[in-house]
């Protein structure tokens, strides 16, 4: 417990930007840090890699800003963990923490310790939490708390996965023959096809596994696309903004002007969009792509002849109108 925030994985930082003249006690951390296996000057943790106030652990790791096997933290896996005939190594439990280190259960009191060595000021509490303080009484600055979590087996998880061959001794009197990693995959064209390897929590089946693929892919795609598309509109508003300036010292022109620069910069972005995606398409569908390449060259050469007409004419888009010859008699 700090000053800074209520509670911090990371232990008692330092400065506190936002609290004059009040500074975080360290308490107890410099000793469980040394109890654990850490180093008896930590160094101090950057800013950046601060856990948000109110973040779960969980969260602050699938964002790489808590280390769960940093001491003082500690992060064990069983060397049994398995999916059916399948042995599930540490590796692929730590790479895959959205499925399987979420939906954590406070460890049962009867396999917590009364006394930590070189920690006995730790308190064992009836909510399975060791504590620097007696429990119900409100935390102090430099005051600490010890957590013991599990995460309860027989929970479903599908994966789409290589086999291989490789499984320790210890699991194979489980029943243990496989184990599982990423599939490399290799076609008659190409050698570099990516690799195979879909683990979700839940119970899918090929089709459903192979949907959700597809409909991830889909969503980074199009936001992507979003993306790409907007820093082009805005690049495109800001390179015809010496003009929008130019014309600020008269208020209706100024406002047209804009109008226009954004109409502009809306059209221009779209087709440099399009052409971008029809070149990448043109990998998968050469035809296809080709043809709506030509029309995008199409319609480029449009938006090039109509600019160079108006720059000739002086700004004058528009062909003005000639009269029609006419005959009089006498």
């Amino acid at each position: 417990y700090t000053v800074k925030e209520a509670w911090t994985s990371l232990g008692p930082q330092k400065d506190c930007p936002h609290i004059q003249e009040a500074t975080n006690s360290r308490g107890v951390w410099d000793q469980i840090l040394v109890a654990t296996g850490g180093a008896e000057q930590p160094a101090e943790p950057q800013g950046a890699a601060a856990t948000p106030p109110g973040m779960p652990l969980q969260a602050a790791q699938m964002l790489g800003l808590h280390d769960p096997k940093k001491p003082p933290h500690a992060f064990k896996c069983s060397n049994t963990v398995r999916v059916g005939e399948f042995f599930l190594p540490e590796k692929i439990l730590l790479e895959n923490p959205a499925v399987f280190t979420t939906g954590t259960t406070p460890v049962p009191a009867d396999y917590l310790p009364e006394i930590v060595p070189e920690c006995e000021f730790l308190l064992k509490g009836s909510d399975n939490v060791l504590r620097t303080f007696p429990e119900g009484e409100d935390p102090q600055n430099g005051d600490c708390k010890v957590v013991y979590e599990y995460v309860p087996s027989d929970f479903p998880a599908s994966f789409v996965v290589g086999q291989t061959a490789s499984v320790p001794d210890e699991v194979k009197e489980l029943g243990v023959k496989f184990g599982v990693d990423q599939a490399h995959v290799t076609g008659k064209c190409n050698s570099d096809l990516g690799e195979i390897w879909m683990v979700r929590k839940g119970t899918y089946d090929l089709n459903e596994m192979i949907g959700m693929a597809k409909e991830e892919e889909s969503k980074l795609t199009m936001i992507i696309r979003v993306v790409g598309w907007a820093l082009l509109c805005a690049g495109w508003v800001f390179l015809f903004d010496p003009f929008v300036t130019a014309l600020e010292v008269l208020p209706l022109l100024s406002k047209l002007g804009y109008f226009a620069v954004v109409l502009t910069a809306l059209i221009v972005s779209c087709a440099c969009c399009c052409t971008i995606m029809i070149v990448a398409y043109m990998r998968y569908r050469p035809v296809l792509s080709g043809g709506l390449l030509a029309i995008a060259l199409g319609i480029w050469g449009i938006i090039a002849w109509r600019l160079n007409y108006a720059a000739e004419n002086g700004g004058d888009v528009t062909e003005s109108p000639t009269a029609s010859p006419k005959s009089f008699g006498n």
